[in-house]
C-alpha cells in the first residue's frame, strides 16, 4: 500500500525503494522468527503488532499529510477489502516461496 501510495504521488522513485525495503524487512522479519530460540517464551502475536505499529508510524511519518492533502482534495480511497484482497495474496506469494526453500533444503 505504502508503493501504491507513492504512484498516485507521482514518485516513481520512491516507489521502487519502498519494495526494496518491503523485501528486505520480510526478509528480516522471517529470519528473527525462526532465529529466537524455541526455549524463549513470546507470544505469537507480538512480532506481528511490533511490525504492524513500525509500518503504521513510517506511512504516518513518511506519507502522512500527502495521504491528508489527497483525502481532503477529493482523491480516490480504496476501502478495506482491497487491502485485505492484496494481503492475502502477499501471503500466498510468501508461503510458496517458503516452500520451495524448504523443499530445496537438505533433509537433516
Amino acid at each position: 500500500m505504502i508503493a501504491q501510495n507513492y504512484k498516485v504521488f507521482n514518485e516513481p522513485g520512491k516507489v521502487k525503494m519502498t519494495w526494496v525495503y518491503c523485501l528486505i524487512a520480510t526478509a528480516v522479519i522471517f529470519a528473527g522468527a525462526f532465529l529466537v530460540p524455541e526455549t524463549v517464551k513470546i507470544p505469537k502475536i507480538i512480532i506481528p503488532l511490533i511490525y504492524s505499529w513500525a509500518t503504521y508510524y513510517l506511512v504516518q511519518q513518511l506519507q502522512g499529510a500527502q495521504i491528508d492533502t489527497h483525502v481532503k482534495a477529493g482523491g480516490e480511497i480504496y476501502s478495506w477489502w482491497r487491502a485485505i484482497g492484496i494481503s492475502l495474496i502477499g501471503v500466498v506469494i510468501t508461503f510458496a516461496i517458503i516452500f520451495v526453500i524448504l523443499l530445496f533444503l537438505p533433509n537433516s
